[in-house]
């Protein structure tokens, strides 16, 4: 079972005044699609990010999509937990291999150092290469503050960790 959530990280108000703003002048449209192209924006802007779950015999998937930086790193994070304690599973596997950009040094400290650690938790983490620097980083100070989390490349890795 497959469950999905939407995390709106900013409201939007439009009103017809500040349609032009909204609506780059490159993408303007005939008269009929201004509405349109204003709720694609509303859209794109409430939902910058997602969480998907997926519980598997012995483990839960969640899968974060989406644009995440500082400021919507606690909302990604309170999802997370949502998710954890909605499911009861110790062992997770957490994809973030859909998320666009990454934390600076200074806000992943602040951000792991603000999170007690969950006593039988385990994480294996799947990230992308590129952002190797960072995960690093993050896997360290998650270690230090008392987290049984990984950080692996292949999902195929993380499972073998998982299981063991």
């Amino acid at each position: 079972m497959c469950r999905h959530y939407f995390y709106p990280s900013v409201a939007l108000s439009l009103n017809l005044v500040g349609i032009a703003a909204i609506v780059p002048q490159s993408q303007a449209k005939p008269r009929y699609s201004i509405y349109a192209q204003v709720m694609r924006y509303a859209m794109e802007a409430t939902m910058a990010w997602r969480i998907e779950t997926d519980l598997q015999p012995g483990y839960l998937i969640i899968r974060i999509l989406g644009n995440a930086d500082d400021r919507v790193s606690g909302e990604i994070v309170a999802g997370v937990l949502h998710e954890i304690a909605a499911h009861h599973c110790p062992k997770m596997l957490v994809d973030i291999r859909g998320v666009e950009g990454r934390l600076g040094v200074f806000e992943t400290f602040n951000l792991v150092s603000s999170h007690p650690s969950m006593q039988g938790v385990c994480a294996a983490i799947v990230d992308r290469p590129e952002y190797s620097s960072w995960f690093e980083f993050y896997e360290t100070v998650s270690v230090n503050r008392g987290y049984h989390n990984k950080v692996f490349t292949e999902i195929e890795k993380a499972l073998e960790w998982l299981a063991g």
